[in-house]
């Protein structure tokens, strides 16, 4: 619940729209409607974390996009540009994969130690 008043925010009843849908709807479906259950419970869980993500996680890039076109990035000496790059795509990850988060950062800190 928001803290401001008593009335739930956006998250919280995504939350509880998800799990009515999977402890109650997803388990009687019928075999040949599972997969689209499947993808419904996937899509609440996704919305509910982009949500709860903090703001300006993902904000517009088209600003970056012009100073890579613009050759502002060609000479990144400190790996600056590569380290945001990577911090934007663990954070994208995270709302919409987030079972594949932690083997990416495995991934990734394996590369650092090579």
């Amino acid at each position: 619940m928001s803290s401001d008043n008593l009335r739930p925010d956006h998250v919280d009843l995504l939350d509880i729209a998800r799990s009515t849908f999977v402890g109650e709807i997803l388990p009687v479906l019928p075999d040949d409607k599972r997969l689209a259950g499947l993808m419904i419970a996937n899509a609440l869980g996704i919305a509910q974390r982009m949500l709860a993500a903090p703001a300006g996680e993902d904000g517009d890039q088209s600003g970056l996009c012009a100073e890579i076109r613009a050759g502002l990035h060609d000479v990144d000496d400190a790996g600056e540009l590569r380290t945001h790059l990577i911090k934007r795509t663990l954070a994208r990850l995270a709302v919409s994969n987030p079972k594949a988060l932690a083997e990416a950062e495995r991934s990734l800190a394996g590369a650092d130690k090579s």
